[in-house]
């Protein structure tokens, strides 16, 4: 059964809650007051995310290892970094079953995230390309086509 929804956060406590798919620990680094916006597809077992935040923070992200998760920014404007790394759209990260990871914004920040369990991506994968798609052993960035990027 399919469930989608969007829901308004004015607290950092709240907001993470509602990510639900992994555990979040949120610290805010700018000041004003925190204003957030989490919108949801489930279809089955495959979820997806899209949030914004308008505040810089910091964020410890302990992901399910019973999931495949795909992150990624969603606006030319996002201040995501990950791994050290700025993110830009068009940017994804394949992230490692059960990663641990920080991710940082230094500003206003929109970001998107897609996950599914690890059986149904390889069988699906293997339908439509003959191969078996699995979780890389370390996050991999996979950097849109840039011919002034360096990284």
């Amino acid at each position: 059964m399919a469930k989608n929804g969007t829901a308004m956060f004015a607290t950092p406590d709240d907001y993470q809650a509602a990510v639900g798919v992994a555990n979040v620990n949120l610290v805010v680094t700018g000041g004003g007051d925190f204003n957030a916006r989490l919108t949801w597809l489930n279809l089955n077992c495959l979820h997806a995310l899209r949030g914004f935040e308008n505040l810089p923070r910091i964020a410890f992200v302990s992901l399910s290892p019973a999931q495949l998760f795909v992150s990624f920014p969603t606006s030319e404007r996002s201040s995501l970094t990950y791994g050290g790394v700025g993110l830009r759209c068009g940017d994804v990260v394949f992230h490692a079953r059960g990663e641990r990871m920080h991710q940082r914004t230094s500003g206003e920040s929109q970001w998107g995230s897609i996950s599914l369990p690890a059986q149904q991506l390889a069988s699906f994968s293997k339908a439509l390309t003959g191969l078996e798609i699995t979780s890389p052993p370390v996050a991999r960035r996979n950097f849109a086509c840039d011919p002034w990027r360096s990284d």
